[in-house]
């Protein structure tokens, strides 16, 4: 029986997605978390961004963000073993939790704000949610940026580190509005968020990858070109998300400059996207 063109579009994004891994039941890990993802972003979009979440689903925020970083996981399990992965997860989610913790306490580096309940399960007045997301952010940023720069060794170490920051800044640009004065996941003390907010998510973004990409970090690192597309999926989800809710709550130019800091790494490295894509079409 011939397949139509939706059910062939569909086998190819499939067979697109478990390239790379080694063994069969991590691509079906992947699959199955990043599809789920998938299926819950458009409700996302609707009831996040049109504020019709009833207040008793707020929890679903959280769980958006950690199948996030689950799926995050298991894509890094194309291109390193699996406990160079869980080490990576841990060291990321472990660091920055603890940089959380000193934000909450003492007002740096990101400026003086409490969190509220919306997003779940708070350990110390952080969410567990956080520390993931900072996880899915840091590891996808990276990714990113390693696929537009065609790779993190040597010379290009610097480069991915910053654009991987540039991407982050973008996001915090569009994730301020709709986290602190849309749907009250946090609370600035002032009212207002501070500058030294936005050069922290840039600057700890871009240190943590420059760590990352070190030598050690690429011991047991072999890159597939189908994780830079999972990784521009994961982040695009996120993003959007944000964006797209700030501009209906009218923050546009919020969106706007958010929207321009993202597109620049990716216009800048045109060139590389375009050599990209002919080596997934070989595969």
């Amino acid at each position: 029986m011939m397949m139509t063109e939706g059910q062939r579009l569909r086998t190819r994004i499939s067979d697109g997605l478990r390239r790379g891994f080694d063994a069969s039941w991590k691509a079906s890990a992947f699959l199955q978390v990043f599809g789920t993802l998938a299926f819950f972003f458009p409700f996302s979009l609707f009831f996040v961004a049109g504020g019709f979440l009833p207040p008793q689903l707020n929890w679903m925020s959280s769980v958006i963000l950690i199948l996030g970083g689950i799926a995050t996981f298991f894509s890094e399990l194309r291109s390193t073993s699996i406990p160079v992965a869980i080490l990576r997860l841990a060291a990321v989610a472990l660091v920055l939790f603890v940089v959380e913790y000193v934000g909450v306490t003492t007002g740096y580096p990101f400026g003086a704000y409490v969190y509220t309940h919306e997003l779940g399960l708070l350990v110390a007045g952080v969410p567990v949610a956080i520390a993931v997301a900072w996880y899915c952010t840091v590891i996808n940023t990276w990714r990113i940026a390693e696929g537009l720069t065609g790779g993190s060794k040597r010379g290009n170490r610097i480069a991915v580190s910053l654009l991987a920051g540039l991407l982050t800044l973008g996001l915090d640009i569009a994730l301020e509005p709709m986290a602190g004065f849309i749907e009250g996941y946090w609370v600035w003390e002032s009212g207002v968020v501070p500058v030294q907010n936005y050069a922290s998510w840039f600057l700890l973004s871009t240190a943590a990858v420059y760590l990352l990409s070190g030598r050690k970090g690429y011991k047991d690192h072999h890159p597939d070109p189908s994780g830079f597309w999972v990784a521009v999926a994961l982040f695009g989800f996120h993003f959007l998300l944000f964006v797209f809710t700030t501009l209906v709550h009218g923050y546009v130019l919020p969106a706007a400059i958010a929207l321009a800091v993202v597109s620049f790494p990716f216009a800048l490295r045109g060139r590389s996207m375009r050599l990209l894509l002919p080596e997934i079409a070989r595969r």
